[in-house]
């Protein structure tokens, strides 16, 4: 709601850095509301849905309505790359039956995959746009502080996954130490951001937290940035980002695939890393090939 009152919102790029679309937070909203009410009639409050986070406004939309209509979102990651159908299936199925999953929303083009891995479960699959949502709405009831906000996933690559709960006051106690004490936040900020949706880094840290503060992000898709992981720096070189974080793999790639672009970091204040280990050589070599 406080983040609708401003002008700013979510930009999305293709792995080119060109924009292929724009979702201002006030766009957000109403169109979250709007899903809320299919939502609400469609499933119990407090139920729980998947949501395939694919870096997109759907699922944007689809994870803020489900705030406003009381059910609890599990993002869930996409199939990899090349192959893995299968491992994929199975680690998707384990999801459903440990989070006890009433529904799965996923794009159209992962609809066959989607309904394979849930088929002994019994369980529908939705369209993520929620174009196929039953058409009567209900009143939508929004979480509460101690209501469960949503179900964070581990990978899942060398076990089976585990899913973390979080609520309502959790989540905002997260965001406020990310906004008010680690990067203290300020005007003239903009986040950008290649992490998937399906991990709280790029979830908490590139998505909702943004979101809290008002700022523009400019988002670029995981497949993309590994495509083309320059557009990355390209993105907060042109659009003076100041706030970007990635794993060490990803500060990694960008020295290797560096082919001495015109580039301007100087408006990135805060570089953060996480999300695997930390290595001090990747950071070196990073620092020092982009030091101009």
């Amino acid at each position: 709601d406080y983040a609708a009152q401003g002008l700013t919102g979510v930009n999305f790029y293709g792995a080119d850095g060109r924009l292929t679309n724009s979702l201002p937070y006030r766009d957000l909203r109403s169109r979250a509301i709007a899903m809320a009410g299919h939502l609400a009639a469609a499933f119990p409050r407090e139920s729980r849905v998947g949501l395939v986070a694919e870096t997109s406004p759907d699922f944007l939309i689809a994870f803020m309505a489900c705030q406003y209509a009381g059910i609890v979102p599990a993002p869930l990651s996409l199939p990899a790359a090349f192959g893995g159908r299968q491992t994929y299936e199975w680690q998707v199925n384990k999801m459903v039956r440990r989070a006890g999953l009433a529904a799965v929303m996923a794009p159209a083009a992962l609809r066959e995959i989607l309904t394979s891995a849930v088929a002994s479960e019994g369980i529908a699959i939705f369209d993520l746009s929620g174009a196929d949502l039953p058409t009567e709405t209900a009143a939508a009831v929004p979480q509460g502080p101690g209501d469960l906000s949503y179900i964070q996933f581990s990978s899942g690559s060398t076990s089976e996954p585990k899913g973390i709960v979080a609520t309502q006051a959790s989540l905002s106690a997260n965001c406020r130490a990310i906004i008010q004490e680690g990067l203290k936040v300020r005007e003239g900020d903009r986040a950008v951001s290649w992490l998937p949706l399906y991990h709280d880094m790029g979830l908490v840290g590139f998505f909702i937290a943004p979101m809290y503060s008002q700022l523009s992000l400019d988002i670029l898709s995981p497949t993309d940035f590994a495509r083309r992981p320059g557009t990355w720096l390209k993105l907060i070189s042109e659009n003076k980002g100041t706030l970007s974080y990635s794993p060490s793999f990803g500060y990694e790639l960008c020295v290797k695939r560096y082919r001495g672009e015109a580039l301007d970091l100087s408006s990135w204040r805060a570089a953060g890393i996480g999300g695997d280990m930390v290595r001090s050589d990747a950071l070196n070599e990073f620092s020092e090939t982009f030091a101009a």
